[in-house]
């Protein structure tokens, strides 16, 4: 994905930036169970597309991080993903955490 690519995706879906090569989002689950349970659907999403974010589960957030390591940089398989984890976050009622 060219570079132009990934900021026309950042437009259409707010919750992701694009951060040192990767897309990147911070959700706000609000304690640690919640968090876990998001990142357990989003690993069967992740096995399901068959490409895996990094992903950091703290408390009380969880912050994903993306980028298609085979190739070095952001790639279609990225957005997919993005965008598949954006919708499971909004299905879970888990809002994105505001840059302060």
């Amino acid at each position: 994905m060219v570079e132009d690519a990934s900021g026309q995706f950042v437009q259409g879906h707010p919750e992701w930036r694009v951060e040192d090569g990767k897309l990147v989002a911070v959700y706000a689950t609000g304690n640690f169970r919640a968090g876990a349970e998001f990142v357990s659907r989003m690993a069967q999403l992740a096995d399901d597309l068959n490409h895996h974010p990094d992903v950091e589960l703290t408390y009380p957030r969880v912050t994903v991080r993306t980028i298609s390591h085979d190739v070095g940089h952001l790639t279609a398989r990225d957005e997919e993903l993005a965008a598949g984890i954006s919708q499971l976050a909004e299905a879970m009622g888990i809002p994105l955490q505001r840059a302060g």
